[in-house]
């Protein structure tokens, strides 16, 4: 910062996308090593260089090559990944937005997926073959689409300036998902788990459609361990498999938040109308409480398959951000009483989350043991 204000004075009324792009990497870089207000401070720096610089609109591209076009595309998405973090995990948002709901263009604005050789050379984009690197980024991105036209329903603003968005932005952007008619009257007693329906449904379309190198044998037991390789694809794989572990955890991390705004809402509800009545009983409630216990139990098992598909340095590799992540995931699990008051947390959920505990843990164990190691 001192440097940029001896040679540059100016750069903050006259913000550069080469001073941005070094502002939002330092912000990451604070980010993922646990220093969550220097991190943040350095991503309030950024947010007023991007809306100066508009990148959240076409017309800012226009004039650019490729590269450089791509270059602003992945920082602008950098910053939304980070704001989206910012909205679920604080009651008042850390930094403002860095672009206009209403005048973004979502479709635009997807990175291409292409290798950093075929965006140096148009001419070559049918001449290299495999799912390039840019793919996880470009997926990680799809996932926190999935989630933005909910977040103000689940995570309410304090102010207009933090909605992110005004609607319809993953329907335009994002694979078509099945409706749920066949479960109006659940969905007509609780509106809410129907966008809980709807952004699991998109997040596991963009986890199932992911190129073969980024997806995980769930359901085989089986542990993807990057040393299985030949020597030279060792380190592609293990970018790779890092970045597998990130949109995974992510899916997983996502669901999870929003379940429990459901479940929390939910009970809350639940305890007025029996404090009305006492013998308070509805079917349909009973219903749309099993359902959301079923959902939880289906994410147990999935954050166990996913835990035990990845390797310990696979988890390492994404910072201080994926521990925080598996921690608020598997604090969830934890039942005091040892059960729910719900009756309809059953020995189902109570076995889950037994082994959802136990795996956290033991990934939790190793990856001190990989920090302290390293």
């Amino acid at each position: 910062m001192c440097s940029y204000m001896s040679t540059l004075p100016s750069w903050q009324d006259q913000p550069s996308f080469e001073r941005l792009r070094v502002t939002i990497l330092t912000a990451i870089a604070f980010l993922y090593a646990g220093r969550n207000h220097a991190g943040y401070l350095w991503m309030n720096e950024a947010v007023p260089c991007c809306r100066d610089l508009e990148l959240y609109k076409r017309d800012t591209y226009k004039g650019l090559d490729m590269v450089d076009t791509e270059l602003r595309k992945r920082v602008f998405w950098l910053l939304f990944i980070a704001q989206v973090h910012s909205r679920v995990n604080d009651l008042i948002p850390s930094c403002g937005l860095h672009f206009c709901p209403r005048q973004t263009d979502w479709e635009f604005l997807l990175p291409k997926e292409l290798s950093d050789e075929e965006l140096s050379d148009e001419s070559a984009h049918s001449a290299t073959g495999g799912t390039p690197l840019i793919s996880g980024y470009v997926a990680l991105v799809k996932l926190y689409l999935s989630v933005l036209d909910h977040l103000d329903e689940f995570f309410p603003s304090t102010s207009r300036p933090h909605i992110l968005s005004h609607g319809g932005v993953a329907a335009r952007v994002l694979p078509t998902i099945e409706s749920y008619s066949n479960q109006i009257e659940i969905l007509s007693a609780f509106p809410m788990l129907d966008s809980l329906l709807q952004v699991i449904q998109r997040l596991n379309t963009v986890a199932d459609q992911l190129p073969e190198p980024l997806k995980l044998p769930l359901g085989t037991g089986g542990v993807r361990h990057s040393e299985d390789h030949p020597a030279s694809v060792l380190q592609q794989n293990h970018q790779f498999h890092s970045m597998s572990a990130n949109i995974y955890m992510t899916v997983i991390y996502l669901q999870s938040v929003m379940l429990e705004v459901c479940l929390d809402k939910w009970q809350n509800r639940s305890r007025e109308l029996s404090r009305e009545c006492e013998d308070y009983s509805v079917p349909i409630d009973e219903a749309v409480s099993a359902h959301l216990w079923s959902i939880k139990a289906s994410l147990g098992e999935m954050l166990v398959g996913v835990l035990t598909c990845l390797s310990g340095p696979d988890l390492e590799s994404n910072g201080q951000s994926m521990i925080v992540k598996l921690r608020q995931v598997a604090s969830t699990f934890l039942y005091p009483d040892g059960n729910s008051k719900d009756p309809n947390f059953n020995f189902i959920n109570s076995f889950v989350s037994r082994q959802c505990l136990d795996k956290a843990l033991s990934v939790l164990i190793e990856i001190d043991y990989l920090v302290v190691k390293n």
